[in-house]
């Protein structure tokens, strides 16, 4: 990932625990698990991968379980989830500060900025058409720097019809 300071996921670990009593669940195995392999993958893994790594580590937890925990985890805050463009969404840890992602379509880097970015747009959303923007769940797709410096391929034109 580039950036100027990627979110502190480890770090953001050592709170959840009280997050999660504070809304009444226990820190289970399966939900330290859960966590470890989020923050094991630069914060950002799909459902699948999530389930590949708690599995690898604990091989009697079950991909429902798995799937559960991350829907407990999301309802109260501490994992968020995003999608980045034509893939699986990805989870990462909501204590790591909120950010928004940038997905190159050419070479398929991500970028996280900080939500301030997006701030001022989710503020002229809300002013003007009194819509309260989420900008959490989703990417914004385009070009990074070094891919929109390089020129594109040439499309193959198809044949025109007569």
């Amino acid at each position: 990932m580039k950036g100027a300071r990627p979110p502190d996921h480890e770090h953001a670990l050592d709170d959840i625990d009280e997050v999660l009593r504070s809304h009444g669940l226990r820190r289970t195995p399966q939900r330290r698990a859960t966590l470890d392999a989020i923050a094991a993958s630069d914060g950002h893994a799909t459902a699948d991968q999530i389930v590949a790594r708690v599995r690898k580590r604990m091989p009697s937890v079950s991909p429902s379980t798995i799937y559960r925990t991350l829907t407990s985890l999301e309802e109260v805050g501490v994992v968020c989830h995003a999608h980045l463009g034509h893939t699986a969404s990805v989870y990462h840890l909501g204590g790591g500060g909120m950010h928004q992602h940038l997905v190159c379509e050419r070479c398929g880097s991500i970028t996280e900025v900080d939500a301030a970015v997006v701030a001022p747009f989710a503020k002229r959303l809300r002013d003007r058409y009194g819509f309260r923007a989420d900008f959490t769940h989703f990417a914004v797709l385009g070009e990074c720097a070094s891919c929109a410096k390089r020129p594109r391929a040439k499309a193959r034109r198809s044949p025109q019809r007569r």
